[in-house]
């Protein structure tokens, strides 16, 4: 990530390279986390692991599977769980975007009572942790387990760092770059289970 600024700019507003640093930064971040979960794996991109080949899938069911009543969210994620256990991993982490953990807090019965399957304060369901990230594709998530099923090699951590690429010296400008090199795999593609609902 990285942005022109005129050094006149730098120079009359001190704390202007804070906030573009800290802004910088934050991108390098969330482009990384979008990398790690939804990769597409073309040119520079990693292979996230949604796109990962050997994940396991599934899809929410309105009508549920093995003879029970009508599946909700919460079900979904459980027998998500209880898949990736079948492989012999233990699930350390439920990923969702904030519209499905919305949907997942806010899921009530028949009587119109909350189901608090979830518990937003503890960032726990069926005793995993619970991660909401705008990271992860709306109408999607992630059950697995991430320290044993995926690797994230960190090169070097974000950084920035100012230059005058081309004609920026005469422009009397500056380039702020921030980056980081990093590189990712999922290595035990079993460890996780995409849901679509």
């Amino acid at each position: 990530e990285w942005i022109p600024a005129s050094r006149q700019i730098l120079a009359d507003a001190p704390n202007l390279r804070g906030m573009i640093d800290t802004e910088l930064i934050y991108q390098v971040e969330l482009t990384l986390e979008n990398e790690v979960l939804t990769g597409d794996g073309t040119g520079n991109h990693f292979t996230g692991i949604t796109a990962t080949s050997g994940i396991q899938t599934r899809t929410h069911q309105a009508v549920a599977a093995r003879g029970l009543s009508t599946d909700n969210m919460a079900d979904t994620i459980r027998r998500a769980i209880t898949d990736v256990m079948l492989e012999f991993y233990q699930p350390d982490a439920v990923v969702l975007n904030p519209i499905q953990g919305e949907g997942l807090e806010l899921e009530k019965d028949d009587n119109g009572n909350y189901l608090k399957m979830y518990d937003p304060v503890s960032n726990r369901i069926w005793r995993v942790r619970v991660l909401e990230t705008q990271a992860m594709t709306a109408g999607t998530g992630v059950v697995g387990q991430f320290k044993l099923g995926a690797k994230l090699w960190d090169r070097e951590q974000s950084n920035i760092r100012v230059g005058e690429p081309g004609n920026f010296f005469l422009q009397n400008a500056v380039a702020i770059l921030a980056e980081l090199r990093a590189a990712f795999a999922v290595t035990r593609p079993k460890a996780f289970e995409k849901i679509t609902w």
